[in-house]
Order: structure tokens, then sequence, then C-alpha cells
């Protein structure tokens, strides 16, 4: 009954990221940057040593986890999706 299914907006880029984000905050729709900055910008690994990661550092601001549950009604599924098309300028 419990799957690891989740809804990710994969943006263009971070500007159309933050565009989206806007419009998810003034539709009330609750978000996550989902892999936040990467692992390498959290504290605990900051100082770690590590190769450069500009993939990562390109792709992690673009990725926006969208809410997804088994009762999530069609009015809020609806209200994410105007929110999202908002900020995407669909």
């Amino acid at each position: 009954t419990i799957s690891s299914s989740y809804v990710l907006l994969h943006c263009e880029d971070a500007v159309q990221a933050a565009r989206v984000q806007a419009s998810l905050r003034v539709a009330r729709v609750e978000f996550r940057l989902w892999y936040g900055q990467g692992v390498h910008a959290q504290a605990w690994f900051a100082q770690a040593g590590r190769d450069a990661l500009p993939r990562t550092e390109s792709l992690a601001p673009c990725l926006i986890g969208l809410p997804m549950a088994l009762d999530l009604g069609e009015a809020d599924i609806t209200r994410v999706l105007h929110a999202v098309a908002d900020g995407l300028g669909s």
C-alpha cells in the first residue's frame, strides 16, 4: 500500500524553475527542490573533497517535487496543475 513514486517537474533551467516556484507559492502549493542544491552543498559535506559537479549544479535547482498523495482531491490536483502551467507560461 506504500509506493516510492513521486512527482518531479524538470524545468528547462533555474530561471524557469524560479518562475514555477513563485507561481506555486502564490497558489499556496507546497513543493520542494527535490535534491536541494545537491549533497555537496549540505553543511555536512561542504568541506569534503570532490570533483567538479557541473551537472548536479545545473540539474538540482531544476527538479521541483510536487504534491502527490492517494487522497489528493481533484480540485487540489487542478490547483497544482494550474500553478505549474502559469509558472511555465503555458
